[in-house]
């Protein structure tokens, strides 16, 4: 373990807020995750917004995209689709691992 100096205006921020945790340390470990699950909803919200648009899941996507089943799929608007949907998909599996990590779980 690190030991990290925290300035007093931040100790002072951290005594006022409500924060599960005793310690300042248990309260910058509910921070870390209150904000990794923060970014798995931000990237959950926009994974719905392609499925959405496009009725299928990334997975589906990507299959129909290889057999030529995504009209259009050389459109500027659908392959920029694509490299930002599978982007977040990536992002997604990235903050999944760190929660598992975190919260002493298996990858």
């Amino acid at each position: 373990m690190k030991t990290v100096s925290l300035p007093k205006n931040i100790t002072e921020l951290l005594d006022m807020a409500i924060i599960r945790g005793k310690t300042y340390e248990e309260k910058i470990e509910m921070l870390a995750l209150d904000s990794f699950v923060s970014k798995l909803k931000e990237c959950n919200e926009e994974i719905l917004e392609f499925e959405t648009k496009y009725g299928m899941s990334f997975g589906e996507f990507e299959k129909a995209w290889d057999e030529d089943g995504i009209r259009d799929k050389h459109s500027h608007e659908v392959e920029t689709d694509y490299i930002e949907w599978e982007a977040i998909e990536q992002e997604k599996s990235r903050w999944l691992s760190v929660l598992r990590k975190m919260r002493g779980g298996y990858e």
